[in-house]
């Protein structure tokens, strides 16, 4: 049994991304962008040299002002 395909979910043939691309919404959509961002920007457990200053408090604070809503944490607490 062949199963129908949208065309929505994969890029089109060309690279024409008008807003015909995925039912008139456009290709970004502002409703539709997301930002994902990792505290490995901060510090880093592999080279503590690299934002080694900073603390753990420090980082979950700085992560609460945009209003974040998940996080992943690879942050050592010693």
């Amino acid at each position: 049994m062949e199963q129908a395909v949208d065309s929505r979910a994969r890029p089109p043939d060309s690279m024409n991304f008008d807003d015909d691309f995925w039912g008139g919404m456009g290709m970004f959509a502002t409703e539709s962008v997301k930002i994902g961002i990792a505290p490995i920007g901060w510090t880093n457990d592999d080279m503590p040299e690299l934002g080694g200053e900073n603390t753990f408090e420090q980082c979950v604070s700085e992560m609460a002002l945009p209003v974040l809503r998940g996080r992943k944490s690879a942050i050592s607490i010693t």
